[in-house]
């Protein structure tokens, strides 16, 4: 049976998203989270355990504001195309391809951004309410993230610029942080790359997260963004 909270209306404080979704993960679950804030509803749905989707009514999340933030369609484009999906009721990725502002493939990297912008988002909410519900979700083959939930993670979290924010959730300079027993299953599956997989060796006993940024060749912020990362993942623990 599974785990999952079937109800809306859950606290969620700190990051207790990340767990939720390597639960859902773990029990290959298939539904919907919906994550609820004073100022906007977010959805992330999963097939088998795998985030295929997300999708938020907030307008700086929204796929017309990726297109054009991340300077992958131009202003006069993106509006004739918004135009077209009001009156035509199409959506809008169906519009642009069709008129070849996009090709598939643009389209397909859009959306994957649009999706880690969300959780990324998500995975830094300090206050909001959460539930999950199981039942179909389409199958979004064309467009599936289908990645990791480990991957996802690293990818949003690595996207986080706030230095207190982070230095909060790793305990600060002192922290020490220890392997747990899931150190390698859990990092066979985050997707690392190789500059930070070349730190891993170094975590396979204790330290103090100065220490590490002290062992390695990465920007110490990058290395207790990392840090950040194995801990919300579960590869790492923080000793009391």
């Amino acid at each position: 049976m599974s785990t999952m909270p079937q109800q809306a209306g859950i606290p969620l404080t700190g990051h207790s998203l990340a767990p939720l979704l390597k639960t859902a993960a773990g029990e290959e679950c298939t539904g919907f989270f919906t994550i609820r804030t004073h100022e906007a509803m977010r959805t992330v749905s999963l097939l088998h355990g795998r985030i295929v989707f997300a999708g938020s009514n907030d307008r700086e999340e929204r796929l017309n504001s990726v297109l054009l933030r991340r300077n992958l369609v131009s202003l006069e484009d993106l509006t004739s195309a918004v135009e077209i999906m009001l009156r035509q009721n199409r959506r809008l990725g169906e519009v642009l391809v069709s008129r070849g502002t996009l090709d598939e493939k643009g389209l397909v990297r859009a959306l994957r951004t649009q999706v880690t912008e969300i959780v990324c988002r998500l995975l830094t909410l300090r206050a909001a309410e959460i539930g999950f519900r199981t039942q179909p979700v389409p199958d979004h083959s064309d467009v599936a993230y289908r990645t990791p939930v480990n991957a996802l993670i690293r990818a949003s979290l690595f996207q986080v610029r706030d230095v207190h924010h982070v230095m909060d959730e790793i305990g600060g300079p002192t922290a020490t942080v220890a392997p747990t027993a899931l150190f390698a299953t859990e990092i066979a599956s985050s997707g690392l790359r190789p500059e930070h997989a070349a730190l891993i060796p170094y975590l396979d006993e204790p330290r103090e997260v100065v220490q590490v940024c002290s062992n390695s060749d990465l920007p110490d912020f990058d290395v207790c963004r990392l840090l950040w990362v194995l801990l919300t993942i579960g590869a790492l623990s923080r000793l009391a």
